[in-house]
């Protein structure tokens, strides 16, 4: 039986930088000098791998009073003792909690202010600074961990997702633009360095992601909805290998990876397994999220074992130590959350606590920290 723990510079230093970029991107599919590890499944093994995976589960209640009040999550990164949660799609704000799940502050707000966003991305957080990225107005946004503004930088490209990198500088996932960059590195004027990844000819930029990044550790994930090649960069920036997940067979088409639009509008989503959100991997075990023949699901994989499986989410047939909506990790844990419809669809759902379930029928929520053998 699993334990279950309750527990309440400038623009024109970046123009003149940005010419120092070098060398040719990585081919798809390929790391450098062709560095490809190959992740293959025969059958879904998941059921007898999910008890082995798992060691114990703790729920903390997210308490939202007026200002800490979330429409959705889309991305939750710790650092220390804080959790940051970012609401990107309905309030799109950046709040901070501690480790009992109380409202620390918010970071930065909407409006036209030299400390304010138009549209906030993305973000980041490590020792020096919490980074807020405008995509509308192309800046980042520098403040402290006590939410003191410290200054702001432009950037000569439209970004949708960074990474601060250990040695100041920033891996970032561009918008698709005339110059064709996807994956790049910038230093910490925020001027490109290095193109690791091109969009390919005729691909299209039509998926919002929540993770393209997975910061794990000392390694840094990158993966694009329906590609399965996940490429895994050191915490320099530099690139290392790409895993190539065969996903038994399932896998959607190349041709058919060049516009999610058109995979969904040719009923491709209800043919293919893909993952929708960066993996991430925690003590050998590769845990994502995934699109199973049109169902939502988790994916495992157990690297040391070489044996695979997904669950798919189907309402009364998913229990509490699934990994629901895995958003982050640790070198121990995974991060999912839960709210009263997911909460509801769970076949166990009460096995929770009297306290917890109430905080979910008043609409709270509640992060899941699945620790990992």
């Amino acid at each position: 039986m699993k334990r279950i723990i309750v527990i309440i510079g400038s623009v024109i230093a970046s123009l003149v930088l940005g010419l120092m970029e070098c060398q040719e991107p990585v081919k798809k599919e390929n790391g450098p000098d062709g560095k490809t590890e190959k992740i293959v499944w025969k059958k879904n093994e998941y059921e007898a791998l999910a008890p082995s995976v798992v060691d114990s589960i703790r729920f903390l209640k997210l308490n939202e009073d007026e200002e800490a009040f979330l429409k959705g999550i889309h991305q939750i990164k710790i650092y220390r003792d804080t959790i940051y949660v970012f609401d990107r799609l309905g309030q799109n704000k950046l709040v901070s909690f501690d480790k009992a799940g109380h409202f620390i502050q918010q970071f930065s707000r909407k409006g036209n202010g030299p400390e304010e966003y138009a549209l906030l991305w993305d973000f980041d957080v490590d020792a020096q600074y919490v980074y807020l990225y405008d995509r509308a107005s192309m800046r980042m946004l520098y403040y402290t961990h006590t939410g003191k503004f410290i200054k702001s930088q432009s950037t000569l490209f439209r970004a949708k997702s960074f990474v601060a990198l250990a040695n100041g500088n920033f891996l970032f996932s561009l918008e698709k633009g005339k110059d064709g960059k996807e994956v790049c590195l910038a230093d910490s004027s925020l001027a490109i360095q290095k193109t690791y990844l091109s969009y390919q000819k005729g691909e299209t930029d039509d998926r919002i992601t929540d993770n393209l990044f997975q910061k794990v550790n000392d390694t840094i994930y990158y993966n694009k909805v329906v590609n399965d090649s996940v490429y895994v960069f050191s915490n320099q920036g530099e690139l290392l290998k790409c895993m190539l997940f065969d996903f038994n067979g399932e896998n959607v088409p190349k041709e058919a990876q060049q516009s999610y639009t058109k995979l969904v509008a040719t009923g491709g989503k209800e043919e293919y397994t893909y993952f929708y959100d960066c993996p991430m991997i925690c003590h050998h075990k590769i845990i994502g999220s995934v699109f199973h023949r049109g169902k939502k699901g988790v994916f495992l994989y157990d690297e040391e074992k070489q044996q695979g499986g997904i669950k798919e989410w189907i309402p009364q047939q998913i229990g509490l130590s699934d990994i629901i909506l895995p958003l982050t990790s640790t070198s121990n844990y995974v991060v999912g959350w839960m709210e009263s419809s997911i909460w509801e669809a769970c076949a166990d759902s009460k096995d929770l606590s009297l306290d917890l379930i109430k905080h979910l029928e008043e609409g709270g929520r509640i992060l899941v920290f699945y620790y990992i053998h």
